[in-house]
């Protein structure tokens, strides 16, 4: 019975352990700080990065915590939604307060790209709104 007890344990431990490693830690979102020139330091581009960079590394249980959930989708549609995509790669264009624009290239699975450009907007951390559309 107590080899029985310690071989639960140490498979409750590892599988903690995987969950915690497949969503990833929930970071809390950087403090913003002023750099010597005055100029304020913007969290908002690096929180719309990090969650592509999320994407692209099939950690999407991370990118839903940075902003996913606040599509208005499930969980399931939410992945489902990248399946054709190989990798995303976004180009800041600029940020205004909490409003990030950004310029994505997909990449899809077959090979063909597909170009979006739109806003993000993000707060604490998180994007709660967006309004992106495909330029070609």
């Amino acid at each position: 019975i107590t080899v029985a007890i310690i071989v639960l344990l140490c498979l409750a431990g590892v599988g903690y352990k995987l969950l915690r490693h497949s969503a990833g830690p929930v970071a809390q979102p950087p403090a913003q700080q002023t750099s010597p020139t005055g100029v304020l330091a913007n969290s908002s581009a690096r929180t719309v990065q990090d969650y592509f960079r999320a994407i692209n590394h099939h950690r999407y249980a991370r990118a839903w915590v940075l902003g996913g959930k606040n599509t208005g989708e499930s969980y399931a549609s939410f992945v489902s939604g990248f399946s054709q995509t190989a990798r995303d790669a976004v180009q800041i264009i600029s940020t205004s307060g909490q409003v990030v624009t950004a310029r994505l290239t997909a990449t899809q699975t077959d090979g063909s790209v597909q170009t979006y450009q739109g806003t993000y907007t993000v707060v604490n951390g998180q994007i709660v709104r967006s309004d992106v559309r495909r330029v070609s």
